[in-house]
């Protein structure tokens, strides 16, 4: 048995999920605030989908598809 990658990512892969939350914050503070009837720019329509969770979880299994062996693992330490 060996480890064929291992990869310190201390804080970057955590900015894909608080740019989501922070783009559902945006959103829910269009529909529950008047501030954004300040301009005729800030609506719905212009404010971009953010998936980037679901991006980042294709991507780890894009990684670990792409070994193709069998009985390989994505371990997570937190």
């Amino acid at each position: 048995m060996s480890l064929e990658q291992v990869e310190f990512n201390i804080i970057s892969v955590s900015f894909g999920a608080l740019s989501q939350r922070t783009a559902e914050l945006h959103r829910y503070l269009l529909n529950s605030t008047q501030y954004y009837n300040a301009s005729p720019s800030l609506k719905a329509d212009n404010f971009p989908p953010n998936e980037t969770i679901a991006g980042l979880a294709g991507g780890l299994a894009a990684g670990h598809h792409a070994y193709n062996v069998e009985g390989t693992r994505i371990l997570f330490v937190i």
